[in-house]
C-alpha cells in the first residue's frame, strides 16, 4: 500500500508571478473546485433570485448534522438590493444576507466544494446568487463568476465593481459584459491596466516579409471603467427586459430545477448517428491497479492518516508567502496528491468510462500521476478518489446536505485543516444532470443544449490534482488559456491535451515524484483571454475578393513541451470543411519563431492576402502549427496542432461589385455567382421580379456597331439573370441605362437566360450576371458574341454618295469583292464597303482618301450592270498608294458621263487594314470642244456631224463626251455649251 505520510509539498505558486508594489488594492482569494459554464450577463441576471450589494461582516464555518460535510455561512451586512426575482426570500434594503457555501475549515475537518468564494471580511461586493431559502454547494450564479468586489476610486470617491480577479467593467453591450485585463487602480474614472512582464513570447518573423505581417496583442494602459452606479444600473435595465432566448444555466432559478437522473446511459443526449471517438483518438489508457476492495487494516490506515492530517505540523503551518496578490490573480496550485492518485472509475459499460481514461491519459503523457481502479458502486466521504458520474439531486441532497446550483461538475476535496496547500486526502468528481451530455465536440460547439463532457472532466482533473484551489482565485479571468477557464459552448475548444501553462504547472508540482518525460507539444488554438473572457480568434471582415488582404486576428500559439521548441512555425489554410490539412489551400506564406520557450504562449495578429486564384465559396479559416522550419515536423501529440476559427468567411468573386466589373472581350467566359452580394438596383421594366439577385459584372466595349448576344443559354446549373447596360459612370447602373434584361430565354433549358441587343461601336456596356431568386447562385459560361452591322458591307447593299465629302467605316466590314490583277497592289481589297456614285457632271472625276484616313486604304471605281460584285470587265480605275498622300492613303480620277452611275469599292490593303476615313469626290466638267481652239461653235458642230454614228477613240473625232461613240449625248453636251470658252 502507497505511503501516504509525507513532507510538505509546493505552496500555492502563480507562474511567472511578478513583484507587484504593495500599494495594489484589487485582488480577492478563495477556494473553486468545480467547472461552470460562461455566463453572460443578462441569463446571469435571469437566473439570480437576488443580486444585492453588501458588506462582509461575518464568516461563520459550521459541520452539518451528519458530522461529515462541512458548510461556511457568509454574513453580509447593510445590503442594497439591487434585483429581486418572485421566487426569491425576502430582503430588506439595510438588513442582513446570509449566503451558505459548501466547504470549509471548522478547525477539525477541513474541505473545498464548487467555488465558494473566500469573501473577505470588511469588504463590500455586488452578487448575483440564489436565494429561495434552499441550501446549494455554492448559491452565487456561475461560481465566482457572480461576484463583484467594490472599490473606490482614488481620487474622486467613486466607487466602483471588479471582478474577483480584479477586473473592471468597460461596459454591458447586448447583455455581455466587457472587462479589463487586471487593474492596478482607478483614478477619475480611468483605470491604470497591469501588464506583467515575460509572459509573452515575441511576435514571429514573417516567411514573406512585406506580404506577410504580424504583431503581437496588446491592451491600453489607462481606459475608463463603469462605475457602480452604472453597471448597477445596466443590471436592472437587463432585469426588466427579456431573458435570454438560448440560455445555457439548466437547473437553477427561472430555468428550471435539477431533475432526478435516470442512468447515464440514459440520460446522456447523444451525437446523432452514433459515438464516434472524441476527435478520432483513440488513446492508450492509464494503467490499472488492484481493484480489488480495500482490506479493513488499509481503510484503518487511510482513516487514521486524515485524522492525522486536521493539525496542521509545522512544516504545513508554512505561511504562503509567495501567494501575492499578483499570484492569486493569476493560474495557480495549491495541494497535490502523494503519488499516485488513483481514480476509482465509473461502471466500464458506461461511455464517460472511455473518456475518464483518455482524459488520465493525456495527463500521463505530460507527468505519470494517473491510475484507476474499477468501480465500487459506492461514492461519497469513502477515502477513495473517484469519478462519481452523473449525482442526482437527492443523492446529493442525501450524501452532502446541498442541491446543486448552476455548477456543470464538483470537485470536492478533503485537505488539513489550516492547510489547505497541503497534502489532499480525497478528491471527488461529480456530474450535474440537470445538463444534457456529450462526447461529441462537433455536436455541442454552438449548442448550448449539451455540455461537451471531455473539457469539463479535464478541468474537474486539474483540480483533483491541485489546480486553481485553496487560496488561488477561480473566476475564469485568467490572461491566458487554461483547462481551468469556464466552459464555452462557442470557442474550438474540444478538450483535448493540456495548455503550456498547465502543462508547466504539473511538472513544477510532481518533479519530485516522478521523472519530467521529454516531451515536444506545441498547439495553436483558435482563441485567446480577452480581460479574464475567452474570445473568438476573428478575421478582419467577414467577406473577402480574391486577392485581398486578410487579418487573422488575436490567434493563440502555445509550447507545452517540457523544453524550448526551435523554429516553430504557423500556417493558414482555407478549407471547406473544419478539417484543416496541408491539402488545403494556403493563404501567405509561414510565420516562425526560432526559439519558443517552454511553458509559454504568443497571443497576436497575422496578416496575409486571399490567394488570387480562390475560387468563390464559404470556406474555414485553418490554422497548423508544426517545428523545424521547413521540414514542418509534428511532436508527440498532434490533436491540438491545427485548429479552425469558429466562424467561416466567405470568399466572394473578384468581379461581385459593379465598380469590380471585369473587361471581356467576345468568347466563353466561366463564371461563379457563388457567395457573389446583390448590389444592383431593381428594374421595373424587366420582365422578372425586377432585381437580379447574387450578381456578378463585366464591361464590354463593342469593336463595331452590330448586334450583341450575351448568353447563359444551357450553360449554367442555377436559374440565371441578365441585364445589359450602357454605361454613363454610375455604378450601379440605372433602370434609364438598361438596354436589355432577361430572365428565361426561350429554347434554353435550366431557366438560362440570353439578352440581344443592338449595340454601337466603343460604346461601353455593363453586363450583370445574377440570379432570378435570393437564393439562385452557382456556376456557368457566359457566352458574348457581336454580330456586326455595316449597311453598305455587301456589294448588293451599296449606298448612294455624291459628290464632296463623306464620313466612311470599314471597321467590321467583310471581304466581297473580287481581286483584279491589273491593280497595282495585291489586287484585293479588303473589308470593302460599296457605294454608288451617279455623276454630277461629264468630265474628270476625283475620288481620294489622300490623308484622310487612320488606316492603309485601297479605291476601286467600276462600271454599273453586270455582275455584283464586278468582275474586271466593269473595272474602271483603282488605287492603293497614291502620290504624295501621307498613311497609304488612296486616289483614283477617272472620265464619267453626268447621269451614269458608278460603282465604287473602299477596303484596305491588307486583311486586318480597317477604320474610319473621309472620302472627297469631286467632278470637273469637260469642255466640248472638238477641234481645241478653245471655244465652242460652228466648227466644232462641223466635226461632230462629219463623225455622227461613228465608233472612235474616246476624245477623238467629235466623241467630247469621251463615251468612245459620236451620238446625241455628244450633241447636247455641245448645244449646252455653245458660245462659250473653255479655259
Amino acid at each position: 500500500m502507497r505511503h501516504f505520510l509525507k513532507r510538505q509539498r509546493k505552496l500555492a505558486v502563480g507562474l511567472r508571478a511578478p513583484i507587484v508594489a504593495a500599494s495594489i488594492l484589487l485582488a480577492t482569494t478563495g477556494t473553486a473546485e468545480a467547472h461552470y459554464p460562461k455566463v453572460e450577463l443578462n441569463e446571469m441576471t435571469h437566473a439570480s433570485d437576488v443580486v444585492v450589494i453588501g458588506t462582509v461582516t461575518a464568516r461563520t464555518p459550521w459541520t452539518g448534522a451528519d458530522g461529515i460535510m462541512v458548510f461556511t455561512d457568509i454574513t453580509l451586512s447593510d445590503v442594497e438590493l439591487v434585483t429581486s426575482a418572485d421566487r426569491a426570500v425576502d430582503i430588506a434594503d439595510g438588513g442582513d444576507v446570509v449566503l451558505t457555501m459548501a466547504g470549509g475549515d471548522d478547525g477539525v475537518r477541513a474541505m473545498s466544494v464548487c467555488c465558494s468564494p473566500n469573501l473577505k471580511l470588511g469588504e463590500r461586493y455586488m452578487i448575483f446568487t440564489q436565494y429561495d431559502g434552499k441550501r446549494y454547494a455554492n448559491p452565487i450564479i456561475g461560481g465566482n463568476q457572480g461576484v463583484f468586489r467594490i472599490v473606490g476610486d482614488q481620487r474622486s470617491g467613486d466607487v466602483y465593481p471588479v471582478t474577483a480577479q480584479g477586473q473592471a467593467v468597460l461596459g454591458v453591450t447586448d447583455g455581455s459584459i466587457r472587462t479589463t485585463d487586471r487593474v492596478l487602480q482607478i483614478i477619475d474614472g480611468m483605470a491604470t491596466i497591469d501588464r506583467p512582464e515575460g509572459l509573452m513570447e515575441d511576435a514571429p518573423v514573417a516567411g514573406e516579409p512585406g506580404r506577410d505581417s504580424a504583431r503581437t496583442r496588446t491592451t491600453d494602459e489607462v481606459v475608463q471603467v463603469l462605475t457602480l452606479n452604472q453597471f448597477r444600473d445596466a443590471v436592472q435595465d437587463l432585469a426588466r427586459g427579456p431573458a435570454p432566448e438560448d440560455p445555457i444555466l439548466r437547473g437553477v432559478g427561472r430555468f428550471g430545477g435539477a431533475p432526478e437522473s435516470a442512468l447515464p446511459s440514459q440520460r446522456v443526449v447523444h451525437e446523432p448517428g452514433g459515438r464516434p471517438l472524441t476527435n478520432g483518438l483513440t488513446p492508450d489508457q492509464p494503467q490499472m491497479v488492484d481493484s480489488q476492495p480495500r482490506l479493513p487494516g488499509d481503510l484503518d490506515e487511510l482513516r487514521r492518516f486524515r485524522e492525522s492530517m486536521t493539525v496542521a505540523t509545522p512544516d504545513a503551518a508554512l505561511p504562503t508567502a509567495t501567494m501575492t496578490d499578483a499570484a492569486r490573480a493569476a493560474l495557480c496550485y495549491c495541494g497535490y496528491f502523494d503519488l499516485f492518485l488513483t481514480m476509482e472509475q465509473v461502471p466500464s459499460d458506461w461511455w464517460s468510462y472511455d473518456e475518464n481514461n483518455s482524459s488520465m491519459w493525456e495527463f500521463n503523457q505530460v507527468m505519470d500521476i494517473f491510475r484507476y481502479v474499477a468501480s465500487d458502486g459506492g461514492i461519497g466521504d469513502n477515502s477513495d478518489n473517484e469519478f462519481a458520474g452523473w449525482v442526482s439531486q437527492s443523492t446529493l441532497n442525501s450524501l452532502y446536505g446541498f442541491n446543486w446550483g448552476s455548477a456543470l461538475a464538483l470537485n470536492i476535496t478533503w485537505f488539513p485543516s489550516g492547510c489547505p496547500c497541503c497534502e489532499m486526502s480525497q478528491t471527488d468528481i461529480m456530474f450535474n444532470p440537470a445538463y444534457s451530455w456529450t462526447e461529441s465536440f462537433d455536436y455541442a460547439l454552438g449548442n448550448n443544449s449539451v455540455i461537451n463532457y471531455k473539457p469539463v472532466v479535464y478541468h474537474e482533473l486539474g483540480h483533483a490534482w491541485g489546480l486553481q484551489r485553496g487560496s488561488c482565485v477561480e473566476d475564469y479571468s485568467y490572461n491566458r488559456p487554461s483547462i481551468m477557464h469556464a466552459y464555452y459552448s462557442n470557442i474550438v475548444e474540444d478538450g483535448l491535451g493540456m495548455h503550456s501553462w498547465d502543462a508547466y504547472a504539473l511538472r513544477d508540482l510532481y518533479d519530485d515524484q516522478t521523472s519530467v518525460p521529454a516531451r515536444q507539444d506545441i498547439g495553436v488554438e483558435s482563441y485567446y483571454s480577452n480581460g479574464g473572457s475567452l474570445a473568438n480568434t476573428t478575421t478582419n471582415t467577414t467577406y473577402y475578393q480574391p486577392g485581398d488582404p486578410i487579418t487573422i486576428r488575436d490567434i493563440t500559439v502555445e509550447n507545452m513541451s517540457s523544453a524550448s521548441t526551435s523554429n516553430l512555425r504557423i500556417r493558414f489554410f482555407l478549407s471547406t470543411n473544419d478539417i484543416i490539412s496541408t491539402g488545403d489551400t494556403q493563404i501567405g506564406s509561414y510565420w516562425n519563431w526560432s526559439s519558443f520557450s517552454a511553458g509559454s504562449w504568443w497571443t497576436g495578429d497575422l496578416s496575409t492576402s486571399i490567394p488570387s486564384n480562390m475560387a468563390p465559396g464559404t470556406y474555414y479559416v485553418g490554422a497548423i502549427v508544426s517545428r523545424n522550419g521547413s521540414s514542418y515536423s509534428g511532436d508527440n501529440y498532434s490533436n491540438n496542432n491545427s485548429t479552425y476559427l469558429y466562424n467561416t468567411i466567405e470568399v466572394r468573386p473578384v468581379n461581385d461589385y459593379c465598380s469590380d466589373a471585369l473587361f471581356v472581350g467576345e468568347g466563353t467566359h466561366s463564371f461563379d455567382t457563388t457567395n457573389a452580394w446583390t448590389d444592383g438596383y431593381t428594374h421595373s421594366s424587366c420582365q422578372f421580379d425586377g432585381q437580379t439577385y447574387n450578381d456578378v459584372w463585366y464591361r464590354f466595349t463593342p469593336s463595331c456597331d452590330g448586334v450583341l448576344t450575351v448568353s447563359t443559354c444551357n450553360q449554367a446549373d442555377y436559374d440565371t439573370d441578365i441585364v445589359v447596360y450602357r454605361y454613363t459612370g454610375a455604378c450601379p447602373p440605372f433602370s434609364s441605362q438598361v438596354v436589355g434584361c432577361n430572365d428565361d430565354a426561350s429554347g434554353c433549358s435550366g431557366y438560362s437566360s440570353r439578352v440581344i441587343a443592338n449595340v454601337n461601336r466603343d460604346e461601353e456596356l455593363m453586363i450583370r450576371v445574377g440570379g432570378y431568386q435570393s437564393d439562385d447562385e452557382g456556376s456557368g459560361q457566359l457566352t458574348v458574341s457581336l454580330t456586326p452591322v455595316v449597311v453598305n458591307d455587301d456589294c448588293s447593299d451599296a449606298l448612294p454618295i455624291g459628290n464632296g465629302d463623306t464620313f466612311f467605316d470599314t471597321t467590321c466590314a467583310t471581304t466581297d469583292g473580287l481581286a483584279h490583277t491589273r491593280c497595282q497592289f495585291d489586287g484585293q481589297t479588303y473589308h470593302d464597303i460599296w457605294y454608288l456614285y451617279t455623276a454630277e457632271c461629264t468630265g474628270r472625276v476625283t475620288i481620294s482618301t489622300c490623308g484622310q484616313a487612320e488606316y492603309d486604304t485601297d479605291l476601286v471605281l467600276y462600271t454599273t450592270g453586270g455582275h455584283c460584285p464586278p468582275t474586271d470587265a466593269q473595272l474602271l480605275e483603282c488605287n492603293d498608294d497614291a502620290s504624295g498622300c501621307s498613311g497609304y492613303s488612296s486616289r483614283i480620277q477617272a472620265n464619267v458621263v453626268e447621269g451614269r452611275t458608278y460603282r465604287l469599292r473602299v477596303g484596305g490593303y491588307a486583311s486586318g487594314n480597317q477604320g474610319e476615313g473621309l472620302l472627297t469626290i469631286d467632278c470637273q466638267p469637260l469642255c466640248p470642244d472638238a477641234n481645241g481652239d478653245n471655244s465652242v461653235d460652228f466648227a466644232d458642230l462641223e466635226i461632230l456631224l462629219d463623225n455622227w454614228g461613228a465608233i472612235v477613240t474616246p476624245g477623238t473625232n467629235g466623241d467630247v463626251n469621251n463615251s468612245g461613240s459620236v451620238n446625241f449625248a455628244d450633241l447636247n453636251l455641245l448645244l449646252d455649251a455653245w458660245g462659250t470658252t473653255c479655259n
